[in-house]
């Protein structure tokens, strides 16, 4: 008898496995992916101190295996400065993964260096000088 259910079960157990293989597969086209390879890239950078801003997706385009993320950085000490940035990200082994990045709309220095980039009509100064920051231009 033990052996009529074993035999039963295999089926079972084969289905299981199968669900479970496919449960780790999962729908990588979210933005809570691509948010964790960000964070994954970011915390790679240890030039950046993270504990200084926000991070919020604004936006992801998916096509194919790449994805194109919009992303803004919201400083915590001076909110009105914020930095918009462009990743480009390929999906690798059942993760998406950073592939390079870009300041978005034109303005802005390094987003990976931890300075922040006055948003327009804002003003900031650069550290130890009391005069304003030179924005860049397009």
């Amino acid at each position: 008898m033990f052996e009529k259910s074993k035999r039963a079960g295999a089926p079972l157990l084969a289905a299981l496995i199968l669900m479970g293989m496919t449960a780790g597969c999962r729908n990588l086209n979210t933005k809570q992916a691509v948010q964790q390879a960000i964070d994954a890239h970011l915390q790679e950078n240890s030039s950046i101190n993270r504990s200084n801003f926000t991070t919020q997706i604004e936006k992801v385009d998916f096509k194919d295996d790449t994805a194109q993320a919009l992303v803004t950085f919201q400083s915590k000490h001076a909110p009105n400065l914020t930095v918009h940035v462009r990743y480009h990200l390929k999906r690798s082994r059942g993760r998406w993964v950073v592939m390079s990045s870009e300041p978005a709309g034109g303005q802005g220095m390094d987003s990976h260096i931890g300075e922040e980039t006055p948003s327009p009509g804002a003003s900031a100064t650069s550290p130890g000088s009391s005069s304003p920051a030179p924005v860049t231009s397009h």
